[in-house]
């Protein structure tokens, strides 16, 4: 997911009425699509994907004192098990499946409110690109099934859309950007990428490696081909004759 601020000259005014509209709007969808499903069949309480159950009973056992890496295994950076921490706490409340069920919930109105973000990172594009854009990722069924679930991949996606409006080039919070991009990467290291591929620089950089490349092959021909080095620079073929 990765979205820049557009020049100055194609910023689209929108009002923050409207605009506020459109979010919410979007958020909403996201919320129904995710919750009223899972309320109707009854899938909070009918049962749990693997890794749901390993991230939910590893957080149980880092708060009881046994930690991920020395005691049991997980191959995961340990974000989600703090993450879950609270869930993990609520379970000798409620009970497991209540607990897993609760946090179902609470990841399902995370998910909406990364869609609701998605539209806001989109306005200055104008009210449609927000509305596509959010409710793309409102109703795409990889979203909705792994949003739907226990699984880092809600908690990542909530991160790297924060980050991305704290990076928005008309009022760039690059500390606090760090600091959630940095949470983000401590559930699930993927995110770099989109933060990588948003750095303003990244573009120019490769373009000029390509170019460093060429030039060099370029050389390497002349020098092989016996021809004269005068060759102006951006010459891509010389004769020997």
């Amino acid at each position: 997911m990765i979205a820049t601020a557009p020049p100055a000259t194609t910023r689209l005014l929108v009002s923050r009425r409207a605009g506020l509209c459109a979010v919410t709007a979007v958020a909403v969808l996201a919320a129904a699509l995710r919750i009223l499903p899972a309320l109707a069949r009854g899938g909070l309480t009918s049962g749990f994907w693997y890794d749901e159950a390993v991230y939910f009973f590893g957080s149980q056992q880092l708060w009881t004192g046994t930690f991920p890496y020395r005691d049991f295994q997980f191959v995961h950076p340990p974000g989600m098990l703090v993450a879950l921490g609270p869930s993990a706490g609520l379970s000798y409340l409620i009970g497991d499946v209540a607990a897993m069920a609760v946090t179902k919930i609470v990841f399902m109105l995370l998910a909406s409110i990364t869609a609701g973000l998605v539209a806001y990172l989109l306005l200055d594009y104008g009210i449609p690109a927000a509305l596509v854009g959010g409710g793309l990722y409102a109703t795409w069924s990889g979203a909705i099934w792994s949003d739907t679930s226990i699984l880092r991949q809600t908690l990542l996606n909530l991160g790297v859309v924060m980050a991305l409006i704290l990076l928005r080039r008309r009022r760039r919070r690059f500390g606090w950007a760090g600091i959630v991009l940095g949470l983000a990467l401590t559930v699930k290291l993927w995110g770099l990428v989109a933060i990588v591929m948003k750095r303003p620089g990244f573009r120019s950089v490769v373009r000029r490696s390509r170019a460093r490349s060429s030039v060099g092959e370029c050389r390497t021909l002349r020098l092989r081909l016996g021809c004269d080095n005068r060759v102006p620079r951006g010459a891509v073929w010389c004769s020997t004759s």
